[in-house]
């Protein structure tokens, strides 16, 4: 029930308190790597998260690769990494990377029961997401 949410936001507030140090903004990157400039940059201001566009993503290994380099400047794993992924137009994350196809979020709404549930089943981008350490 509500416990585990209630235990949950608890730990997120304590993270939170824990890293306070931290500029409370998210930025972006210039590109699939960082630059020189970025990490000497981020190292100095302590950005709270990032979040990464269509010019940061060139395949899953480097996708990984550059996550992991902006981990580095988090106090662990949980350094809060986003992409805008919608489906539809907006998708970083392209067909070509091995991400499944989704359709915009109008169009998935047309869609009977059954072809929504094929579509949940074979879009797996959330695991992906996850093993290139996106949250």
């Amino acid at each position: 029930g509500l416990q585990p949410v209630a235990a949950r936001r608890g730990r997120m507030l304590r993270d939170t308190l824990t890293r306070m140090d931290r500029k409370a903004w998210i930025s972006g990157c210039s590109g699939t790597e960082l630059t020189p400039d970025e990490r000497a940059f981020f190292a100095d201001e302590r950005p709270w998260g990032f979040i990464l566009f269509g010019r940061n993503v060139e395949s899953a290994g480097q996708l990984t690769a550059l996550c992991a380099s902006l981990q580095a400047f988090g106090d662990g794993p949980d350094l809060p990494i986003f992409i805008d992924q919608e489906g539809g137009l907006v998708r970083r994350l392209k067909d070509g990377l091995g991400f499944q196809p989704l359709p915009s979020a109008k169009d998935f709404n047309l869609l009977a029961p059954a072809d929504k549930q094929a579509i949940s089943h074979r879009a797996r981008a959330f695991e992906k997401l996850k093993a290139a350490l996106i949250d």
